[in-house]
Parts: C-alpha cells; structure tokens; sequence
C-alpha cells in the first residue's frame, strides 16, 4: 500500500509539473476559446457500481487544449480507489487521452478514454456532461481482463464529478481521509 501511495505521488508530480501548453491565457478552471487557450483537469468523482455495491473514488490531474470554440483536446493522470469491489487490487493508477465538447460556455460533454499503469491492466471510458467545469454526472465502464482473457468483465459505475477549485478542495480532503484511515489500520 505504501508502494501504491508513493506511485500516487510521483504520478500526479510529473503531471502538475509537465510544461503547460503556452503562456497565455492558461486557465484553472476550463472555459472554451477565447477566454481560455487552455486549461487545467482537476476532478475529484465518485461512483457507485450499476448492479452490485462497488464504491469509487477517483483523482484526475492533467491539462487540456481549445482548439477552437466547441473541441478541446489533452490528457490526464488519475488515480482510482475502488471500495467494496472484491477484486484483490483495489487501487489504480493510469493515464487518460480526453475530449471535450463545449456545448456552450457553461455546458460541456466530455469524453475519456484511459488504461491503468498498474497491474492488473484496466481499460476505462469515461462520458460526462459537465456544467461551468465544476459538477459533473455521467457514466464509466470499466473493462476488467481475467488473467487469460477468457473470463473477464465489464463493470459500470454511474459517477458524480466535481471539477475546477471545488474538485481540487475535494480530493484534498479525501486524500487526506485516506490516509488518516490508512495510518490507524497500520497502526493497529
């Protein structure tokens, strides 16, 4: 587990250090052309398993570029915590290629596609529709390949996101919770 949390770390380090995509007009929270070239992803989800009692818990850091008023492009970094989900790894790391669509300046529907880092080997999509880059609902499907490929499994979550500062402030204090938690069970 300490093995998980210093990877954690490093991940979202070399994601919040990587050069920025320009000088000007690099925004926090995401607004379409004109008013933002380009923007930071800090989104904080949670979901719940569709059919069983699966929990996520979800970190994304990354950035993305407008390219014009309706597409923006870029990629992100996440970290996973899956709670209830009775698969022997239950924390993931990996990275996502991202799409967004600007239905208007307040409006946005974003697509992610992504695979884990960490074994075992997972393939995440996400769709969202967001309002102001802040609170977000949508879905993610989870493609879980058994060892030899023969028995693997599809798991959907339905999901809450929130983005911008208010997200960042989330993931903040749950990474914090976590840790708190992850001290006491050690300790006992």
């Amino acid at each position: 587990m300490t093995r998980a949390i210093s990877a954690i770390a490093l991940l979202f380090t070399i994601c919040v250090l990587s050069p920025s995509a320009g000088h000007a007009q690099v925004c926090f929270n995401g607004k379409p052309l004109p008013e933002c070239k380009a923007f930071w992803v800090t989104e904080f989800t949670y979901g719940k398993g569709i059919g069983n009692d699966d929990h996520l818990l979800s970190l994304d850091l990354g950035m993305m570029v407008n390219l014009n008023e309706k597409h923006a492009v870029g990629g992100s970094c996440y970290g996973d915590l899956l709670i209830g989900s009775g698969k022997q790894d239950d924390y993931h790391l990996g990275l996502k290629g991202r799409y967004r669509y600007w239905m208007n300046s307040t409006l946005s529907i974003d697509a992610d596609i992504g695979a884990t880092i960490t074994s075992p080997h997972l393939a995440i999509i996400d769709l969202d529709l967001f309002y102001k880059n802040w609170i977000g609902v949508g879905g993610r499907a989870v493609f879980w390949p058994d060892t030899d490929y023969q028995d693997s499994e599809t798991v959907f979550y339905g999901t809450f996101k929130i983005g911008g500062w208010p997200g960042l402030s989330a993931a903040t204090l749950a990474a914090i919770g976590l840790a708190t938690a992850f001290v006491l069970l050690v300790g006992n």
